[in-house]
């Protein structure tokens, strides 16, 4: 299997690994699936093959190409994998070849063959930045014994440098 180290596609696959942990597994299908996508040879050729493209298959064809075992592939492709629940690669059934058959975003496709001065940007496909709030803590009055209690359970956690203290807020961004 060749070497993805100095490429610009191997850089932004080792920030992104890091980033969301990853496995080798992982990141090898991800790698694969962007050249697949991002390199017309390596498509006409895959494309060339005539290969019977169902989603039982895939698994097998993906797993000789990068050379990892074919339940692990299978596994790492399923519906509630890491691949699939991040939007990163997916499967999408009844597509005709391989290419449209195992699906990633064209802009984290083009980002991810492309040098990054910010690696944070090829995620900017899956996030947004959110609109300037329209409301302050006085619309929240009703709240305010929540907020007073979540401030004393934050600076507590900030002061004895607790890791994995986490608060999750529900609503439309902005708000």
């Amino acid at each position: 299997k060749p070497s993805l180290n100095g490429t610009s596609l191997g850089d932004n696959m080792e920030w992104l690994g890091a980033r969301l942990q990853l496995t080798l597994l992982e990141q090898d299908i991800i790698a694969f699936v962007v050249l697949l996508r991002g390199h017309g040879a390596l498509n006409s050729l895959v494309t060339g093959l005539n290969l019977s493209t169902d989603t039982q298959h895939v698994a097998n064809y993906i797993a000789s190409m990068i050379e990892h075992p074919v339940g692990l592939v299978a596994a790492a492709l399923s519906r509630t994998g890491t691949l699939a629940q991040s939007g990163l690669v997916r499967v999408v059934p009844g597509r005709r070849d391989l290419e449209r058959l195992v699906d990633c975003p064209d802009n984290f496709v083009n980002a991810m063959l492309t040098v990054q001065s910010h690696p944070a940007d090829l995620l900017s496909g899956f996030f947004r930045e959110a609109d300037t709030p329209k409301l302050s803590e006085s619309d929240f009055a009703h709240l305010s014994s929540d907020l007073q209690l979540l401030r004393q359970m934050l600076g507590q956690a900030m002061r004895s440098k607790e890791a994995g203290v986490n608060i999750l807020l529900y609503g439309e961004p902005g708000v």
